[in-house]
């Protein structure tokens, strides 16, 4: 009985340091990293979604003049016990936005243990240069002693949907991720003002529609483009608040010898404003 008894032990610990060292086996060679920038919403696992070969990074959705993405990498191959660092670069020859002025980006990351996934931060300026124009930066992993950037594949990942066509542009190649910069105004489907330049003539709280007295009046209120869609949507009476908020401003201005005008050169106007009429040039 004895006998049988350390026989058992003899095997399970023979089964056990089996185990162990095809664990440490499975941390040896090599492992790649890629770029693994996929679709976030609140109505699916975002693990469903495809690979993205870029991103838009729009600054009407976002107030303040720095705005922040983070950008996921990923390992094939295991996890490890042990932190590695990520390290990304900037292809300089291959970006229209200038590093240091347009973005910053972390160029060195830890991959905490027992991670497959590391978060690199990649930070956008706003400019009014900006505006209905579309600069571009591309990020590129780096090798180093614990990373290789031999994966190279154009198609989507086991289990997610296909990427469609209409995105499907910038370098596919998974080592490389693209952000665009852009500042692309659309006029808000309930824009509570009207222009009749025949007459010489703006009507309504906001008056007429212009992209710079847009952009404005979101920094004013220190609003994003959909809290300014939400606020105005069927409510003509809070237009005419933030009418009144945005007139304030612009009169301030006047009254301190900067006044703002449109790009044709007239005095911008809103209701509420009594010191100058819609399409005055002199002042």
């Amino acid at each position: 009985m004895k006998h049988s008894i350390y026989t058992l032990l003899l095997l399970l610990l023979c089964f056990c340091f089996s185990n162990c060292e095809r664990e440490l086996m499975d941390y040896e060679g090599e492992s790649s990293i890629y770029f693994d920038v996929r679709l976030e919403s609140s109505f699916r696992d975002s693990s469903q979604w495809s690979r993205r070969y870029y991103s838009t990074l729009n600054f009407i959705e976002h107030t303040g003049d720095a705005v922040e993405m983070i950008l996921p990498v990923a390992i094939s191959g295991e996890v490890t016990p042990y932190d590695r660092t990520v390290e990304i670069e900037v292809l300089t020859d291959s970006c229209t936005a200038v590093e240091g002025v347009d973005f910053d980006v972390e160029k060195s990351v830890t991959l905490p243990a027992g991670a497959h996934i590391a978060y690199v931060t990649f930070t956008g300026y706003r400019h009014d240069y900006l505006e209905d124009n579309i600069i571009t930066a591309m990020l590129r992993v780096k090798g180093n002693q614990y990373f290789t950037t031999t994966l190279t594949f154009d198609r989507e990942l086991d289990g997610r949907d296909a990427l469609m066509d209409e995105y499907k542009k910038y370098n596919p190649d998974p080592r490389f991720h693209t952000i665009e910069l852009t500042l692309s105004v659309k006029k808000p489907e309930d824009w509570w003002g009207w222009d009749y330049p025949d007459l010489q003539t703006e009507i309504g709280p906001f008056g007429a529609f212009s992209s710079k007295k847009y952009l404005l009046m979101l920094k004013v209120l220190d609003w994003t483009e959909s809290m300014f869609a939400s606020a105005i949507k069927g409510n003509k009476d809070r237009a005419k608040v933030m009418a009144k908020i945005f007139a304030e401003y612009l009169v301030e201005q006047y009254n301190a010898g900067t006044p703002v005008l449109e790009k044709d050169g007239r005095l911008m106007w809103v209701d509420c404003i009594t010191q100058w009429s819609s399409y005055q040039y002199e002042w």
